[in-house]
C-alpha cells in the first residue's frame, strides 16, 4: 500500500464499507492524482473522503518564514500543528535577509510540547544579522515518524541552531539542501558526511548544493583506504575491507568542492554507499574556483571501489570528472612518442615564411600525437574503465568532458544507453591541464627544462603532455566516433550546436581528409560511416549545418537518419541564425524520402519536434500528409520556430495548411509549430 495512506483517527467497519464502495487501495490511487482545488471539494463529500481529502492536502506543504510570521496565516499554523500527523513532505524556503525559523515550525516538525509559557519562550533565534547565538533550552524530537522529505532552500545565518533542527529528523528518506549565495559576514556551512550518514540511516536520496559549502574530511581511515589514493587503479587490490551494514543511500547530489578533497582520507565515506547508484554533480561557480582542487582521478578511483553499482552521472556547470584511468608513461616507455617526431616529413615550406613554417610543423605534430593516442584508446589495452556499470550520462552546460574519455566509452562502455551533451566546446583550459599528480611517474619532468626559444614549435612539450596523458577538448569528430563505436546506445541528444557537414564525411581517417567511394570517373562521393547504435537508436536529438543548399550533401543524411530501424522521436536542434549555413532541409528534392530507404523507422517513428526548414516547402499541406502515410505511428509533428514565418501578416500564409482540413483529420494528432518556452 502506499506510504500516502493516511493515519485515520478510526476504524474502518463493515457498516462503513457497503459493497457500492472503493478500497482504500482504490482510492489512494484516485486521490493521488487530484488537483488541489478538487481535493478541497472533495472535504465536503463525506467523512471519508474529507479524510482521505485531508491526508493529500497536508501530505506536502510548503513553508516560508515571511507567511508564519504574518497574523492572517494563525489558522494556517493552528491547521498545521493539528494535522501534522499527515505530513510527509516539507519545503522551508528562506527568503533573503530573513532570519531563522520561530517556535511555530518546530512545533509542527517536532513532537514537543512545552509544559508552560515560560519554557515556550525559551527559544530564543536571531534578530541581528551579526548574531549567530542560537540556543535551545530543550532537547528537540522526536521528530514526525511519518516524514520522509525534507528540502531546504535559503540562506541562513546560525549553522548551529540549523544543525540541532536538521539532525534531529531522522526519519528522512530524502533530503535536499540548497545553500543560496551569501553576502559579507556570511559563514561556510561544512558538511560532514560521515554524521549525515549516521544521522539518516533510513536516507535514499541526498541533494547538498550551493555557494558557501565545504566538506569536513573523512575520519577513521584505514592504511588500505590511504594506499588508494597514491596507487594506480590497474593495481587491484581484492582484500579491500567492506563494512557489513552498508547504507542504502542511492542517490547523491553535490558540487565540485567534494572532489577536491585532500588527505589520505579525502573519500573514504564512499566505503559505506555500496548501494549508491546515481551521482550528480553540480556547479554554481566559475572554473576559477575548481582549478587547483579538483581531484578527479583520486575521485575516480574510489567510486570504482567503494561504489560498484553506480550507473547514472550527471554534471551541469565546470565539473571536471574523468570516466577512464589512462595510466602515465614514465620517462622510459615514451620512444613511439619522440618517434613521430623524427618521422615527421617537412612541408613544402616555398612562400612561407618561418612563423608560418613552425606554426604548420606544430599543427601536423599535434594531429599525429593524437591520431597515435586514438589508436591505442581504440585498442583499449591500458584503459581502466573507473565506472563499468554505467547506463546513463548527462553532461549540462559548461561541461568538462574530453576526446579520450568520450571515446574510451564507444569501446568499452557495454551497458550505456543514453548519453546527454548540451554544448561541446566549454573553453575548459584547465580541465585539459589536468593529470594524476599522485602518480610517482608524474613528478618527473621529460623536456621541461628547455628553454622556449629553443624549442619554437613546442615539440618537448607536446610530448611531455602526451607521457602525462592530459585530456584534450571535445570536438565534433570525437563525438561521431563515438557514435559509430557504441552499439548499446539507445538515446542520444546533443543540444546547443549543430554538426556541420563535412564532419560526417570526415571521421575517423586517419590523414584528415574526406571519408569517399570513388566512381568509374574518379570523383569522390561523400559517404558517412554507419552508427553502431543503429538497430538500438530509440530518441535522436540532433542538429545539421550545411554551408550551402546542395540537394545531394542533405539527400546523404535522410537515407542516414533512415538506418535507424528502432527509432521513436526524432528532434532537430535549432540552428543559430546564419546567412551562410542552411539546416536540413525536409523536401522531395532534398532526399526527404530517404527515411523510408532500408531499414528505416516507419513502423516505429512516433514524434518529430523543431522540424527545420519547413517554410521553405512550396506545398506544406502535402509533406505533412506524405508523413502521415509514410509513418503510421507518427502522433506528434513539431514544426521549428521562426518569428518571420509565424506571426504577423507576413507569417499568416506559411501556416495556412494548419487549417487544412485533410490535415486536421490526418493520423498525426498534434501538428503545431514550436514554440520558444519548450527550445532546451
Amino acid at each position: 500500500m502506499s506510504d500516502y495512506l493516511p493515519s485515520l483517527p478510526f476504524s474502518f467497519t463493515n457498516e462503513m464499507f457497503s459493497p457500492k464502495q472503493l478500497p482504500p487501495e482504490t482510492l489512494d490511487v484516485v486521490f493521488r492524482y487530484l488537483a488541489r482545488r478538487e481535493l478541497y471539494q472533495c472535504l465536503l463529500v463525506s467523512h471519508l473522503w474529507s479524510a482521505w481529502a485531508e491526508a493529500r492536502l497536508y501530505s506536502d506543504i510548503t513553508l516560508t518564514l515571511k507567511n508564519l510570521l504574518r497574523k492572517n496565516h494563525i489558522p494556517l499554523i493552528q491547521a498545521l500543528k493539528h494535522r501534522k500527523h499527515f505530513i510527509r513532505r516539507i519545503a522551508w524556503r528562506i527568503q533573503f535577509n530573513e532570519e531563522v525559523l520561530p517556535a511555530n515550525l518546530l512545533d509542527i516538525l517536532f513532537n514537543y510540547h512545552p509544559v508552560n509559557a515560560d519554557e515556550s519562550s525559551s527559544l530564543s533565534y536571531v534578530t541581528h544579522q551579526r548574531s549567530s547565538a542560537v540556543t535551545l533550552s530543550y532537547p528537540l524530537g522526536p521528530n514526525l515518524s511519518a516524514l520522509t522529505h525534507f528540502s531546504y532552500v535559503g540562506e541562513e545565518r546560525s549553522w548551529e541552531f540549523f544543525d540541532s533542527i536538521l539532525y534531529s529528523l531522522s526519519s528522512l528518506t530524502n533530503l535536499e539542501l540548497n545553500f543560496l549565495r551569501q553576502g559579507r559576514g556570511m559563514q561556510t556551512y561544512i558538511v560532514d558526511m560521515d554524521r549525515i550518514l549516521t544521522a539518516f540511516p533510513h536516507l535514499k536520496d541526498l541533494s547538498i548544493t550551493g555557494w558557501r559549502i565545504g566538506y569536513s574530511p573523512t575520519r577513521g581511515a584505514g592504511r588500505k583506504d590511504r594506499d588508494l589514493f597514491i596507487t594506480s587503479a590497474h593495481e587491484d587490490d581484492d582484500t579491500t575491507t567492506v563494512p557489513e551494514v552498508l547504507h542504502p543511500l542511492k542517490s547523491f547530489t553535490f558540487n565540485p568542492l567534494l572532489m577536491g578533497n585532500r588527505g589520505s582520507d579525502a573519500f573514504t565515506f564512499f566505503r559505506r554507499l555500496g548501494n549508491l547508484k546515481e551521482i550528480c554533480i553540480r556547479s554554481e561557480k566559475g572554473y576559477d574556483e575548481y582549478a587547483k582542487q579538483s581531484r578527479p582521478w583520486a575521485f575516480g578511483r574510489a567510486l570504482k571501489r567503494y561504489c560498484p553499482k553506480l550507473e547514472f552521472i550527471g554534471t551541469f556547470g565546470p565539473v571536471a570528472l574523468w570516466f577512464f584511468d589512462l595510466p602515465i608513461l614514465p620517462p622510459n616507455k615514451i620512444s613511439h612518442i619522440a618517434a613521430l617526431v623524427q618521422e615527421q616529413i617537412p612541408p613544402d615550406v616555398s612562400g612561407m615564411s618561418a612563423r608560418q613554417v613552425q606554426a604548420l610543423m606544430k599543427d601536423r605534430l599535434e594531429w599525429r600525437f593524437r591520431d597515435q593516442e586514438q589508436d591505442e584508446l581504440l585498442e583499449s589495452n591500458d584503459v581502466m574503465a573507473l565506472f563499468p556499470q554505467l547506463k546513463t550520462l548527462i553532461f549540462g552546460y559548461g561541461h568538462a568532458l574530453s576526446a579520450q574519455d568520450l571515446i574510451s566509452l564507444g569501446v568499452q562502455a557495454r551497458f550505456l544507453t543514453r548519453l546527454e551533451i548540451e554544448y561541446m566546446c566549454s573553453g575548459c583550459n584547465y580541465a585539459s591541464d589536468m593529470y594524476d599528480k599522485d602518480h610517482p611517474a608524474a613528478a618527473v619532468a621529460v623536456g621541461s627544462t628547455i628553454h622556449p626559444a629553443a624549442d619554437p614549435t613546442g615539440t618537448s612539450r607536446m610530448i611531455e603532455d602526451r607521457r602525462l596523458r592530459k585530456r584534450r577538448v571535445l570536438d565534433y569528430r570525437d563525438v561521431l566516433l563515438f557514435l559509430q563505436l557504441c552499439p548499446t546506445l539507445r538515446h542520444f541528444s546533443l543540444t546547443g550546436v549543430c554538426i556541420p557537414f563535412k564532419y560526417f564525411v570526415d571521421v575517423s581517417n586517419s590523414n584528415n581528409s574526406r571519408t569517399a567511394t570513388t566512381t568509374a570517373n574518379d570523383e569522390e562521393t561523400p559517404v558517412i560511416r554507419p552508427w553502431a547504435c543503429e538497430g538500438t537508436l530509440e530518441t535522436l536529438q540532433i542538429g545539421f549545418e550545411f554551408p550551402d543548399r546542395q540537394p545531394e550533401q542533405h539527400r546523404l543524411v535522410w537515407k542516414h537518419l533512415g538506418r535507424f530501424k528502432n527509432l521513436r522521436s526524432l528532434t532537430f536542434v535549432r540552428l543559430p541564425f546564419s546567412r551562410n549555413s542552411s539546416a536540413l532541409i525536409p523536401s522531395f528534392s532534398h532526399g526527404l524520402e530517404g527515411l523510408l530507404e532500408g531499414r528505416g523507422p516507419a513502423g516505429t517513428l512516433q514524434e518529430i519536434r523543431w522540424l527545420p526548414e519547413w517554410w521553405k516547402i512550396k506545398n506544406r499541406r502535402e509533406l505533412v500528409l506524405w508523413l502521415a502515410r509514410s509513418f503510421p505511428r507518427l502522433g506528434v509533428l513539431g514544426l521549428m520556430f521562426n518569428r518571420t514565418y509565424v506571426e504577423g501578416e507576413t507569417g499568416a500564409p506559411h501556416i495556412a495548411f494548419l487549417e487544412d482540413e485533410e490535415v486536421k483529420q490526418c493520423s498525426i494528432l498534434s501538428v503545431f509549430v514550436e514554440s520558444l518556452t519548450t527550445l532546451r
